[in-house]
């Protein structure tokens, strides 16, 4: 394993101007049906000394609420809302920096309604959260606030790559723009008024080497520090990384095949990312067990992950489809018919859980499920039986937005999560629900809808 102080040792580093370098570490229906607007009467509740939020009736049930973003920082000012299981709001309130104790109910709703600065998926979005009798605690993953303009100052970087013995290719990332791409000689450049991330006094510089079957066999980082007027010279030493190998069987299905197997290597961190192939992937028509090797390159920050999607090929596939992925970073057999089948009205109205196939197939629950809608998304605990369930009509108040952007983009629907790192619903949304795909959160998600349309 790469470790950073070796690595610091090993880079050679030049600032100017106490420019500091260092390692890095390591609408809805649903809500959403119809959301129902509504002139509330409820009022914000006013904060108390020391910025903490004036606390409900000792005798009332409570959830902390904390609003964060992708990079675990929290967000303060965030809309908070909270609705009864009819859907009547209850209380309506704002995040707080060291979190938010608010009066809710089993069968309650708790949301963070904010205003997103993704454009390609709409402005507004809404995440909510049913409590259950265990949910002490939600974490909301909203994404990192963006200032209108870039208050770091702008300064000089100067970068170099020494050479590596079997390197086909080179690439220098400077996070938030900028770079070198990939190239056959080592990268070797200057950038001038270079400003970094907005949302971050210090940016990380990451240097990366791959070999000629596009395998990564260099990594190195640093981070350098906005001055004003600085220049910072970085010269990357090529660090060989090691690699560690994951053994991935998916298993027999009886009465089940895989139609279609994808999947990679992806290591994701906030300002950066990387992808290479599983050797033997993609497939199609696979014969089962499938063995794959999944070579997982070590890395000194960020997250490196398995990931792998299949489609099911059984009885009734014609007419419903079920899509089964996995992220994982430890050996293991991989059923992808374990988890229960769950499908959305076609009203999006309700949804309802699938009873298990005859042949044993789709029988475990997971940790909970996401119901995904435009903008606006429910968090929801397993049911135990095949009752329909029903998407709740949320009250939004009049003077916040009543329309909401994409949330996902590759659909509407239901998806049934389970988590390797938590058990059960109450720890899975107190770990963080909402956006947090740059951090491939280990686990296993099945997705069943009406394949009409689909493709």
């Amino acid at each position: 394993m790469i470790h950073f102080e070796q690595q610091r040792r090993r880079a050679s580093v030049q600032i100017c101007f106490d420019v500091t370098v260092r390692p890095v570490l390591p609408s809805l229906p649903l809500l959403l049906l119809a959301l129902v607007a509504c002139d509330s009467e409820v009022v914000r509740t006013p904060q108390g000394e020391g910025g903490s939020a004036g606390a409900p009736p000792s005798s009332a049930p409570t959830v902390l609420v904390h609003v964060v973003g992708q990079r675990g920082e929290a967000r303060e000012a965030i809309d908070v809302l909270v609705h009864t299981e009819a859907g009547e709001l209850r209380t309506r309130e704002v995040s707080l920096r060291d979190g938010l104790h608010v009066e809710a109910h089993p069968g309650d709703y708790v949301s963070a309604l904010w205003e997103s600065q993704d454009v390609e998926s709409g402005p507004w979005r809404l995440e909510t959260v049913r409590v259950t009798e265990d949910v002490a605690q939600v974490r909301f993953y909203i994404g990192s606030a963006l200032p209108p303009t870039n208050p770091n100052p702008a300064i000089r970087v100067e970068v170099g790559q020494a050479l590596l013995p079997g390197a086909d290719a080179y690439a220098v990332g400077l996070a938030c723009g900028g770079g070198s791409g990939w190239q056959s000689e080592p990268a070797s450049f200057e950038v001038d008024g270079y400003t970094g991330c907005s949302f971050s006094p210090s940016s990380s510089v990451v240097g990366l080497a791959r070999d000629e079957n596009q395998r990564l066999l260099a990594f190195d980082a640093v981070e350098i520090t906005h001055v004003p007027d600085a220049v910072a010279t970085v010269l990357f030493p090529s660090t060989p990384i090691e690699r560690r190998t994951v053994d991935l069987e998916i298993a027999t299905m009886a009465g089940w095949s895989l139609g279609t197997v994808l999947g990679g290597i992806v290591w994701r961190q906030p300002a950066h990312a990387y992808d290479e192939a599983i050797d033997g992937l993609p497939a199609y028509g696979v014969t089962l067990p499938l063995p794959l090797k999944l070579d997982l390159p070590t890395l000194p920050l960020g997250d490196v992950v398995g990931s792998l999607t299949v489609w099911l090929d059984g009885p009734g596939s014609d007419a419903v489809c079920h899509e089964a992925s996995l992220s994982i970073a430890e050996s293991a057999t991989w059923i992808p018919t374990r988890l229960r089948r769950v499908l959305l009205a076609e009203d999006e109205s309700s949804y309802v859980m699938v009873a298990a196939d005859p042949s044993g197939a789709f029988e475990e629950s997971g940790d909970g499920l996401a119901i995904e809608l435009d903008g606006a998304r429910l968090w929801a605990p397993v049911p135990e039986g095949t009752e329909s369930q029903p998407v709740p009509h949320l009250q939004i108040p009049g003077d916040l937005p009543q329309v909401f952007g994409s949330v996902y983009l590759g659909g509407r629907g239901v998806v049934h999560h389970d988590r390797f790192d938590v058990e059960g619903y109450a720890a899975y949304v107190a770990n963080g629900v909402g956006e947090t795909t740059y951090a491939r959160l280990r686990g296993e998600q099945l997705r069943t809808s009406a394949c009409a349309g689909r493709f």
